[in-house]
């Protein structure tokens, strides 16, 4: 077979032939040996670039999930005046009665599960929807909440207009609960 490069030997197969084959300075094909540590290294190669690519965009992907969390939005009114209706960024609330509210849940209003420095939010809220251009509207500091604080995004309205809102996982009356009912 020496001089006739480009034909097959008798059970070689065709992977081995294109690998195999002399090279322009006669040089001896390798052994069936030295293409399975071939076929090896690029199989193992190739499994470690899959392995990895995986890894990469696995981790990717967590980094994204869980970044917000969809809450529950709760008002409480301290004023003798009703609230029509209220948003957060938005997300829709609920009538508020009179000194009244805390009851009632609205599913959800979406914050980013680690809470930032400046971190704001916009309040609008109407005592009378039928009166055009009636609505208020806030912007109001969001304070420093924790992993476990995410519970409930409540709304506080107060007499003199003043908004203040807070994650939590815990209700108005709780000794914990920053924002005490107004006298």
């Amino acid at each position: 077979m020496k001089g006739t490069p480009n034909i097959r030997t008798q059970g070689q197969s065709s992977y081995e032939y294109f690998i195999a084959r002399p090279k322009s300075g006669g040089e001896r094909p390798a052994t069936s040996i030295q293409l399975a540590g071939k076929m090896l290294e690029v199989s193992v190669s190739l499994r470690l670039w899959t392995i990895g690519l995986i890894l990469v965009f696995s981790l990717a992907g967590c980094a994204e999930k869980n970044i917000t969390a969809s809450i529950e939005l709760s008002g409480l009114n301290y004023r003798d005046i009703g609230i029509s209706d209220f948003s957060v960024d938005g997300y829709g609330g609920h009538s508020i009665f009179p000194n009244g509210g805390g009851g009632a849940f609205v599913c959800c209003v979406t914050i980013p599960r680690k809470w930032h420095a400046g971190m704001k939010v916009k309040v609008r809220w109407v005592e009378d929807a039928d009166v055009p251009g009636a609505w208020k509207e806030r912007i109001v500091e969001v304070p420093e909440y924790t992993e476990r604080d995410i519970g409930t995004f409540a709304v506080h309205f107060y007499p003199d207009d003043t908004v203040k809102v807070l994650v939590t996982t815990k209700i108005i009356g709780h000794p914990e609960y920053p924002y005490p009912r107004p006298n």
